[in-house]
């Protein structure tokens, strides 16, 4: 966050709330007040909990799950599309002047596809996932630049782990596409398996990368000439993962989830966690 909100924060709260920094702007048009029962939240919260939200009652249901620890959140919403505007699945950590973040992507020329959809149920520092796709969703943005009749054009595609804010990332990636291994950075650590990968008669694989500034994990899809796609045509085009976070010193495991594919649909457990999602590309498979 800006510096400018921690300071909206110590002045809605008369300076209880105290991070070390004044508001910015005076000239608000609405002045904010947190409520005395929420005060506790900032100032003496209880971790670690699991934080639930609804964010849509009507069936299906939107829910939100955030697990808070004194050194880290993992946070997660039960469905959503992979547009850059949403954050389906995150972790934060870090100190306040250098936060450090995982964040999950779908890419389409290095860009998020927001016709990708997610399915996720998490419990505390565990997420099982799914991604899928539809034949109507957006591009670059969820209905300015929808595709029509399945139909894109791609020089590469790949599903991102990426560590913002984090030069340095120590990984093994896997020799073969199932196998679970963990990336370590910053303080924090992440154990990933990937329990299925399937789009159509391609072969992906496992690559490291960064910038200098961020470092990522990714499973290639697809790279190389441009080359059209028609989801329509595609039989089967979905992504199941198990991600496990935590400190450096926690004993991680993505072991004992598993995904199976019956009548087209994947079901994904992991313990007393399951998702489900249809295989093949369909008309707005998360229904948003």
């Amino acid at each position: 966050m800006s510096t400018s909100y921690y300071g909206i924060l110590k002045e809605a709260s008369e300076g209880k709330v105290n991070l070390g920094y004044d508001p910015e702007r005076v000239d608000v048009k609405t002045k904010h007040h947190i409520p005395e029962n929420l005060l506790s939240y900032f100032l003496t919260p209880d971790y670690p909990r699991t934080e639930t939200d609804i964010f849509e009652k009507d069936e299906p249901q939107i829910v939100g799950t955030a697990y808070l620890t004194d050194n880290y959140v993992l946070s997660s919403v039960s469905r959503s599309s992979m547009w850059n505007q949403r954050r389906p699945l995150t972790a934060y950590w870090g100190e306040l002047n250098m936060a450090h973040y995982l964040q999950v992507r779908l890419l389409h020329d290095m860009y998020d596809f927001s016709t990708a959809s997610v399915f996720t149920r998490q419990k505390e520092n565990k997420v099982l996932a799914v991604i899928n796709f539809g034949t109507n969703g957006g591009d670059k943005h969820i209905s300015i630049d929808r595709i029509r009749d399945g139909k894109f054009k791609a020089k590469d595609l790949r599903l991102r782990f990426e560590f913002g804010s984090c030069k340095d990332l120590d990984v093994s990636l896997p020799v073969r596409e199932n196998v679970a291994f963990t990336a370590e950075a910053s303080g924090c650590k992440t154990a990933i398996r990937l329990l299925e990968a399937r789009f159509d008669h391609l072969k992906g694989y496992w690559e490291k990368g960064g910038d200098g500034e961020n470092s990522w994990v990714d499973y290639v899809i697809y790279s190389g000439n441009e080359k059209d796609f028609d989801l329509t045509q595609v039989a089967q085009a979905i992504y199941a993962f198990a991600l496990s976070f935590g400190n450096q010193s926690d004993e991680l495991s993505a072991d004992g989830a598993d995904a199976v594919i019956s009548d087209n649909v994947l079901n994904a457990s992991w313990g007393d966690l399951s998702v489900q999602a249809p295989v093949k590309p369909g008309k707005n498979p998360a229904n948003l």
